[in-house]
């Protein structure tokens, strides 16, 4: 896996370096060293009580909001950053599980709040859209704008459903941030 003469295992075997060879220039000018000035003083942890398990999670493009999703859980966080000490803390923002959850209250189908529900990924894509992949192929975008005014308006989504494979993971294609990448499981038979 390794080669013997490369500088990294010859640090780790504790032998002295050779003459400089052509790819130990090469592995050390494409490492890139990162100025101690540019790293915080201390460690950027936060800690904030869900309740329940986290499936998956995504941070907003802005760095300021986290969406955390799971069987029992889908709602943001806001982080509210207190100065110069890179301390901050998380205060609850908008709970999308809620309004899903009302949702049945209010006579929609108990499967499709069910599909809604059952969450294997998270992606954020701009200031107010969230994606979530869910079982049987469905993906369901909300906007978190919307649920976070406390309108008495029903849930607003839109449901996008390729094919009736399980969908495992989500993310937004970084050159055409308008286009949502999915990946789900694939079943296939061989013959023998």
């Amino acid at each position: 896996m390794y080669n013997r003469d490369s500088r990294i295992m010859r640090k780790l075997l504790g032998k002295s370096a050779p003459e400089s060879s052509v790819g130990d220039i090469a592995i050390a000018s494409s490492s890139a060293t990162i100025n101690a000035t540019y790293r915080p003083s201390k460690s950027q942890n936060a800690v904030h009580p869900v309740g329940a398990p986290i499936a998956c999670l995504d941070v907003s493009p802005d760095r300021h909001s986290v969406v955390l999703g799971g069987p029992h859980i889908l709602k943001t966080l806001v982080s509210d950053f207190l100065g110069d000490n890179f301390s901050f803390r998380f205060k609850d923002g908008v709970d999308v599980r809620a309004a899903i959850t009302a949702q049945k209250a209010l006579g929609s189908s108990a499967s499709l709040v069910a599909d809604q529900l059952n969450i294997r990924d998270v992606k954020w894509n701009g200031p107010s859209t969230i994606f979530t992949a869910c079982a049987a192929g469905r993906i369901f975008a909300y906007d978190i704008a919307r649920l976070g005014t406390g309108g008495s308006d029903p849930l607003d989504y839109i449901q996008i459903q390729e094919d009736a494979r399980q969908v495992n993971t989500l993310d937004i294609n970084p050159h055409l941030q308008s286009w949502l990448l999915s990946g789900s499981q694939v079943v296939t038979e061989t013959g023998l």
